[in-house]
């Protein structure tokens, strides 16, 4: 089975007594990244030899909750003397 464009998603849980984030994707992109940043997969649905959908978890740190609003850095010479 595949996931038509207006189905694709990723949802993100975080259990505060785990203290772990609980994922489910079936955007490829998605499913590729948490793989390569060592997010442990835990299930994964298959279309023959292709993965179309997982979950994963990983612990708190995996992921910080940060200001949207950050100063961006002026890269001149000049901005970087103290």
């Amino acid at each position: 089975m595949t996931y038509s464009r207006d189905e694709m998603e990723t949802i993100l849980c975080f259990d505060y007594l785990d203290q772990k984030w609980y994922v489910w994707t079936n955007v490829q992109t998605h499913i590729t990244k948490f793989k390569k940043q060592g997010w442990i997969m835990t299930s994964a649905e298959y279309d023959g030899d292709r993965i179309v959908a997982a979950r994963f978890e990983a612990p708190k740190r995996f992921i910080t909750i940060g200001n949207v609003a950050r100063k961006k850095r002026d890269g001149n010479a000049a901005s970087l003397k103290g």
